[in-house]
């Protein structure tokens, strides 16, 4: 049986004051609430292509394929025939919207015959690695936010990324996200 914590024994006489230590100092990082925007628009996505660049060059892994010097010239040429292949961008939901992930993808509503909705690695003929661009400074937290975003805004239950690397901070991160949640 618990009791209850007895606070009758504490005074304020003699107690020094005392300051909250900084996260930072304490090994906390904080990290900005993030949201997942959804784009298949190529205006869109040039209206990112700055942060993108910055992204490309600030990432866990370096994915010259999911640099927007490849992928938006790539994204309007194959898009014109197929309109397949849409982006999943994670940006901070404070200030100027700072783009934490950018995650080039595919819908897949089926998968060897079984009816699960799920986003796939936007591959092709000149897209043929699977690791997306996920920023440095909170690589755990996009994950999580790019997996609660597919099903929030498409309905996918599961992520498949394709053709990766089997280790590096991508995979890293992506075993630590799939171990906390499942």
């Amino acid at each position: 049986m618990s009791r209850p914590f007895d606070k009758g024994h504490l005074t304020e006489a003699g107690a020094a004051p005392v300051e909250l230590a900084d996260a930072a100092a304490l090994g906390f990082e904080r990290h900005p609430a993030l949201i997942a925007e959804l784009s298949s628009d190529l205006n869109r996505l040039n209206d990112h292509a700055e942060q993108w660049h910055d992204l490309a060059g600030d990432s866990i892994e370096p994915s010259v394929m999911a640099a927007p010097e490849w992928l938006l010239p790539l994204y309007e040429h194959m898009r014109k025939g197929s309109g397949d292949g849409d982006v999943l961008l994670i940006k901070d939901s404070a200030g100027r919207g700072q783009l934490t992930g950018v995650i080039p993808f595919t819908r897949a509503p089926y998968n060897w015959g079984v009816p699960l909705a799920i986003i796939d690695s936007w591959l092709n003929d000149l897209f043929f690695i699977g690791v997306p661009l996920i920023g440095k400074a909170a690589p755990q937290t996009t994950l999580e936010t790019m997996l609660q975003g597919a099903e929030d805004l498409l309905g996918a239950r599961a992520a498949m990324f394709r053709l990766l690397p089997q280790s590096g901070a991508f995979a890293e991160s992506l075993r630590a996200v799939a171990h906390e949640k499942g």
